[in-house]
């Protein structure tokens, strides 16, 4: 088997912190909109409301990247998935 050379690594890597760092801050406010005070001092969703965050990473991460090639950050840095 063949190794294969990781081209672009540093954009690539770049680019994976810049959508986590993007979707992290989206649900951030998402908890702070949606989310109720607990008796900790911060906030919590449950229920129903919940199983927005997972919906979101699914289709940022898979759907977006299954349909255009990448994700807005690979996007933004002319990266795309390809196959051999």
């Amino acid at each position: 088997m063949a190794l294969i050379a990781k081209t672009n690594l540093k954009k690539r890597i770049i680019a994976t912190l810049l959508d986590y760092t993007l979707f992290s801050f989206a649900t951030f406010i998402y908890i702070m909109l949606a989310g109720h005070n607990n008796d900790e001092g911060g906030k919590t969703v449950n229920g129903l409301l919940a199983l927005a965050i997972p919906a979101a990473w699914f289709i940022y991460f898979v759907v977006i990247e299954a349909l255009n090639g990448a994700t807005l950050a690979h996007q933004g840095l002319d990266l795309k998935v390809l196959t051999i």
